[in-house]
């Protein structure tokens, strides 16, 4: 039986047959439990079995963007970028909070993992540190570079993976792969001189949903029976 991961790659295989092909390699299971260790917080399951096939981008643009338009942190900079927020812990406010009663309204936190990118200052994290009404463990957008309000997309980062399924499965994300434009030259040279790597070729995973991810806050309070403030 597939776990999460393997469904998701499956579902992206569909419309990118070469996805395994341009991820970096996978994690040990010695630097994925350095996380917990350095961090003292739960790595879900999913997302260990996800860095074990790809240990994330150490260089942004190398790689796809993590599946979801999003760079997806090794677990090398999952831990840095942890650091930098447990040293800026309570030191900086969002613009707003999109469910005020869900989530805290701070941005750096010591209970917050971050483990995805825009590159631009914009967090994917694991929130262990909710407000009231919220879920250990929820998947909040954080957005620390723009005005823009922190919003819960998903209770468990398992959660958040079958919502990715959904989108690759109903064409909200679509892979832009720029060898859809290359003339036979520029094939025979990728394919002989570069021996197929794809570090070389620009594919970048594109996404029809609000940059400030409030189009997926709205479907998840939707579906929790939330109504927004």
């Amino acid at each position: 039986m597939k776990n999460k991961i393997e469904e998701l790659l499956a579902v992206i295989s569909t419309k990118f047959p070469e996805i395994r092909e341009t991820l970096p390699p996978g994690a040990s299971d010695t630097a994925i439990a350095r996380i917990e260790k350095e961090t003292n917080l739960p790595i879900p399951q999913s997302l260990k079995d996800l860095l074990k096939i790809t240990n994330g981008d150490e260089k942004w643009g190398e790689s796809p963007h993590g599946f979801f338009s999003y760079f997806l942190y090794s677990c090398n900079r999952v831990i840095g970028e942890y650091n930098f927020f447990k040293e800026h812990e309570n030191q900086a406010y969002p613009d707003s909070v999109y469910q005020k009663d869900l989530v805290k309204n701070i941005l750096y936190s010591a209970k917050r993992l971050p483990f995805a990118t825009d590159g631009s200052g914009q967090y994917l994290c694991i929130d262990y540190d909710p407000a009231e009404k919220g879920t250990y463990g929820q998947i909040i957008y954080l957005p620390c570079a723009e005005p823009e309000p922190v919003s819960v997309i998903a209770d468990s980062f398992d959660d958040f993976v079958d919502f990715l399924i959904e989108e690759y499965k109903n064409d909200r994300f679509y892979i832009d792969d720029e060898r859809t434009e290359w003339d036979e030259e520029e094939w025979t040279e990728w394919k002989e001189d570069q021996q197929s790597d794809y570090s070389k070729v620009e594919i970048i995973f594109e996404h029809n949903h609000r940059d400030d991810w409030t189009d997926i806050a709205d479907k998840y309070n939707k579906k929790k029976g939330i109504v927004s403030n």
